[in-house]
């Protein structure tokens, strides 16, 4: 009941800026990115969200369209979870997300807003290389497959995606039962 009165409001008008990418963990499927002050994790559009590969040449990128987030308890830092299908996505890319070298991210600027509502600084629309990179070092298991003898064909399903070019024919072997 002894407390001030306050005598002038300012309110925040000054908007975010993502200032570092901090990992990608390709293993994981996750990544983290460090604001420069706490957002609104309603606000989030991962969709505005675009992994590059930062090349001065041919630059590739790759939106995310299905992942998903959460922020620390100070909310300036947020993990982003990659769903399958980006992770998928991801891993098909051999020019995005293989190093650090060629792992970028770029957020525009109606990406996400402070707590005020301030929306993303437009200066914050460049690319930011990833500062710690861990790769997928997950081999993919084989899921099931399927013989159709009438048309010769041999259906391999994995558990992730693989390289077609990396999968040796004559090293495929069929048997009648499960070996240990």
């Amino acid at each position: 009941t002894n407390g001030l009165n306050m005598s002038l409001y300012l309110p925040d008008v000054t908007p975010p800026t993502l200032f570092e990418f901090t990992e990608l963990d390709m293993n994981e499927g996750t990544m983290s990115l460090k604001f420069s002050e706490p957002i609104a994790l309603a606000t989030l559009n991962l969709s505005k969200l675009v992994l590059s590969s930062g090349s001065a040449g041919v630059n590739q990128t790759l939106q995310l369209n299905s992942s998903f987030a959460y922020a620390s308890s100070d909310r300036s830092t947020v993990r982003i979870i990659f769903t399958p299908q980006d992770l998928a996505s991801l891993r098909l890319e051999p020019r995005i997300a293989t190093s650090e070298s060629n792992s970028f991210v770029l957020a525009n600027t109606f990406c996400v807003a402070d707590m005020e509502g301030n929306a993303l600084e437009k200066a914050s629309f460049e690319q930011l290389k990833a500062g710690g990179f861990v790769g997928d070092q997950s081999p993919p298991s084989l899921s099931s497959f399927m013989l159709d003898m009438n048309s010769k064909v041999l259906t391999l399903t994995f558990d992730d995606v693989v390289n077609a070019s990396t999968i040796t024919p004559s090293e495929i072997v069929l048997q009648a039962t499960q070996s240990q």
